[in-house]
């Protein structure tokens, strides 16, 4: 035995085990995200559409439209407002108070907007059904052309 040589009972051996298993890019729980963010696109274009649908369905998708969609699309025109406004002669500044009024909008106006819906409809008792409520329009997009097809 030499000096670079370690005894039978010190030696380690390394089997490849990468042969007989096949490993996937992506986890399982990734494909369900990929699935979830790519119906959300589609939906959100879907719905960003609806003055182009040639059913009675475009008015259902309109309160989505109005209630999701057009809320946070005015997050960039509130930035842009802020910006051309030009409070101070001072770019960078004009710059991050349209910065902080974007994130006002977003991380106060909006969910002062959507807690005062859920007063209102704690008010008129109706705060444990809404999710049906929001739900709803969905549920008759549903079943409008579930009825249309099968009357074709």
């Amino acid at each position: 035995m030499s000096d670079f040589e370690l005894p039978d009972q010190q030696r380690i051996v390394i089997r490849n085990t990468s042969e007989n298993k096949q490993s996937s890019p992506v986890e399982p729980g990734g494909y369900v995200i990929l699935f979830i963010l790519g119906l959300a696109v589609y939906l959100w274009n879907f719905i960003d559409n609806w003055q182009d649908q040639q059913s009675l369905a475009r008015y259902l998708l309109a309160f989505y439209d109005y209630s999701i969609i057009e809320p946070l699309r005015l997050i960039p025109h509130v930035y842009k407002y802020f910006l051309d406004l030009d409070l101070t002669p001072f770019s960078n500044l004009n710059w991050f108070i349209a910065i902080l009024a974007m994130g006002f909008y977003s991380l106060f106006f909006l969910p002062l907007v959507i807690a005062t819906i859920f007063n209102f409809l704690r008010r008129i008792k109706l705060y444990d059904h809404r999710g049906k409520i929001f739900l709803f329009p969905a549920t008759l997009y549903v079943i409008f052309h579930f009825v249309s097809w099968l009357f074709k």
